[in-house]
């Protein structure tokens, strides 16, 4: 949850201050001529590195957020639907992102919905 807050607050003060550096670059200068486009400034070399370690971070880091989240949701989970009446179990195999709060998909694609008097337990597999 942090980096969902930290990495758009990265982005933000990176082009607030990129855009203080150009205005008071663009302060200091003063209006000349236009001269061929083969003479304009280009970017810092220091501005550039920065521009592109974080575009890079950005980068592996929404990439890394999006893995874990599909690599969670595609774990095997074990659901045991257990009858409170008689204590009667029921063993099931699914797909974490397959599990709704009373109903799931099982591996073998049999749609599941669990009654009010039954309870749903969910353990990861263990392999």
């Amino acid at each position: 949850m942090v980096l969902k807050l930290l990495i758009p607050a990265l982005v933000i003060a990176a082009v607030y201050f990129y855009g203080r550096h150009q205005a008071s670059k663009a302060a200091r200068v003063p209006v000349r001529a236009p001269q061929p486009a083969a003479a304009e400034e280009a970017l810092p070399l220091k501005w550039k590195i920065i521009v592109i370690i974080l575009v890079g971070g950005v980068t592996i880091g929404a990439g890394l957020f999006f893995y874990n989240g599909w690599s969670r949701g595609n774990q095997i989970v074990e659901i045991r639907v257990v009858h409170t009446g008689n204590g009667e179990t029921i063993r099931y195999r699914a797909r974490q992102n397959a599990v709704h709060s009373r109903s799931f998909t099982t591996l073998e694609g049999l749609q599941v919905t669990v009654a009010d008097v039954e309870r749903m337990e969910i353990s990861p597999v263990v392999k």
